[in-house]
């Protein structure tokens, strides 16, 4: 299937839901779904950018892996927003209905009124609260539905210790179970590549901000990588790794980043685990929760979802499996790259050691000035930048 470019429904979640959709094998991951059928990459092809941006900080390793055309994977753990990567669920809803279930489970007072059970006026209160905040406190008109918190506040308020002690046991229970299964799900291993992508003359200028937060404010470089070669489809044409290994592995790579690479969706609501999916999860064990695919296009959608304040990072991001990365150390081989921007602020010594390492890989180099009548960075070729320097030594200093 192929989607439309400027198409309003978002082509990451029809992607993903095609992919899920096409195995038949429950257990089977997405990565392991795509190297059987290639060719369902394709409809990913009209969405790639041709170009992408990666700014980063000015450490050693970071410059050999420009020297040795590498590409450092994250774990989402060292990422700077709490809830990247983090599945979210309706809390107190899901706490609701279990709530209910375990009523209907437990005896159920015939009487009017009770300290020791719920009555079924109670039971019915319950069953039509809600946990909208806004639909329990509209702004305008009448008050139709009870805040579910509210109700059961109300509601323990008439009973007695006993009663009280059991109950917030058994919802304390619920919370913690739940939450136990979503830490095990959370734990699927992989590590997450970041990028910018950016219009060179257009917005690439105006970027100060991702300078300062993720190249050590202007020390640190840009590296522009051009992904067009992507855009193509991928033939596994190797059968054998003892055929010939390294065609093996490059292969095999290239579809690997190729299914990884996802634009981030930027929203104000949050991905969440349907009620649904919850009560599945909650009756699953450790085994079978890492061995069930049911949840991977859950899993996925949160991956490629950030909070709308975020959007200005204009964000694309390749997603590998752990096992992968770890083949390679967690630096896979990328040798995608354009030109390699120099900070502002980049020291001499690192500043120069860019630019012969740029000079090697024959890619081109810049160095970032700031601009004389404006907020936006220009950029002089490195030729400009020796030129500037040798002017220094034209005479001598003495």
């Amino acid at each position: 299937m192929f989607y439309k470019k400027n198409s309003k429904k978002r082509w990451q979640k029809t992607h993903l839901k095609e992919i899920f959709e096409a195995s038949q094998i429950k257990s089977e991951k997405y990565t392991d779904i795509l190297l059987e059928n290639p060719t369902l990459l394709d409809s990913k092809n009209n969405h790639l950018p041709d170009n992408l941006y990666k700014f980063c900080r000015p450490t050693y390793d970071n410059i050999m892996d420009i020297q040795h055309q590498r590409l450092w994977f994250s774990h989402p753990s060292s990422f700077n927003d709490l809830y990247d990567c983090r599945l979210g669920y309706d809390h107190d809803e899901y706490q609701r209905k279990q709530v209910l279930e375990y009523i209907k489970s437990s005896s159920i007072s015939l009487l009017k009124e009770s300290d020791s059970d719920f009555t079924q006026e109670e039971v019915n209160r319950i069953f039509r609260s809600t946990t909208d905040y806004n639909r329990a406190f509209p702004a305008y008109g009448p008050r139709n539905y009870e805040y579910y918190s509210d109700v059961i506040g109300k509601i323990l308020a008439y009973k007695n210790d006993k009663f009280k002690l059991e109950f917030r046991k058994q919802v304390w229970e619920i919370d913690r179970h739940i939450e136990s299964q979503i830490e095990l799900l959370q734990n699927t291993n992989i590590r997450v590549a970041c990028f910018a992508k950016l219009d060179r003359y257009d917005q690439f200028p105006k970027m100060a901000q991702m300078w300062a937060h993720y190249a050590d404010d202007h020390k640190g470089f840009c590296v522009e990588y051009d992904i067009t070669s992507l855009k193509e489809s991928i033939d596994l044409r190797i059968n054998s790794f003892y055929e010939d290994k390294k065609d093996f592995l490059d292969e095999r790579l290239k579809l690997v980043i190729k299914a990884g690479l996802f634009e981030v969706i930027y929203s104000s609501r949050r991905p969440k685990i349907p009620y649904t999916k919850l009560k599945l999860l909650a009756s699953l064990n450790e085994e079978e929760i890492g061995k069930n695919n049911y949840f991977d296009e859950q899993l996925f959608r949160t991956y490629i979802h950030k909070a709308t304040a975020w959007n200005y990072e204009k964000e694309w991001r390749i997603i590998i499996d752990e096992t992968i990365c770890n083949y390679y150390d967690n630096k896979i081989p990328f040798s995608y790259i354009k030109c390699i921007y120099i900070g502002a602020r980049m020291e001499k010594k690192k500043k120069d050691l860019l630019i012969e390492i740029a000079q090697e890989l024959n890619v081109d180099v810049k160095v970032m000035n700031i601009e004389k009548n404006s907020y936006e960075l220009n950029d002089w070729s490195s030729y400009m930048y020796e030129y500037e320097r040798s002017k220094n030594k034209i005479g001598h200093p003495y």
